[in-house]
């Protein structure tokens, strides 16, 4: 009788470890700081910034310059309108460039040919780029979302596509425009 009540402790302490290990996905982007988010009507694209590894001027340019075009493309499909003074809101970028190195797993058979396997191209060090994507009130000078992906392009496969993938991966938890009902009254 004691060792069944030892193996339903034993039991339940392992399910509950690893209920600890779960972690659902995640949206890339939430709400950091509360906001009324109806008053939000139009936005402006503030600064795209380059960091990380030097970039090129060219690359680095056409990169700033799509991703601003993509970020307002995304604004405006979720039905806010642009306006360069006065915007309720300013959408800002940044790509940040890395070196990643994967050691990936070191196996005690590593000695012996035919036991040795592994992906020798996915342990290479690569150039990663990782994208954040912050939404600020410009009156208070304060973030109320942010979104970011780390890692998300490899840097030779740096294309229009991925980069509007990333972009609209990153901000597909932001919410479209209230409409608010004129005839409705707003409860504070």
């Amino acid at each position: 009788m004691p060792y069944l009540n030892l193996l339903q402790a034993f039991s339940f302490s392992v399910a509950l470890i690893f209920a600890g290990c779960f972690s659902p996905d995640r949206p890339a982007g939430d709400f950091v700081q509360t906001t009324d988010f109806h008053l939000l009507q139009t936005c402006t694209i503030g600064e795209i910034n380059l960091s990380g590894m030097k970039w090129s001027e060219q690359s680095g340019a056409s990169l700033a310059g799509y991703t601003a075009l993509k970020l307002a493309a995304e604004m405006e499909k979720r039905g806010f309108t642009r306006s360069e003074k006065n915007a309720d809101f300013v959408v800002r970028a940044e790509w940040k460039k890395a070196l990643r190195v994967n050691l990936g797993h070191l196996s005690s058979f590593d000695h012996i040919p035919e036991l040795k396997y592994r992906d020798e191209a996915a342990l290479r060090p690569r150039v990663m780029c990782s994208l954040t994507v912050e939404l600020y009130n410009p009156r208070e000078d304060k973030i109320f979302w942010r979104a970011s992906l780390p890692d998300c392009v490899y840097i030779l496969n740096l294309r229009e596509s991925i980069i509007s993938e990333a972009i609209e991966r990153a901000l597909s938890s932001f919410p479209n425009r209230i409409e608010l009902d004129p005839d409705l009254g707003i409860i504070q």
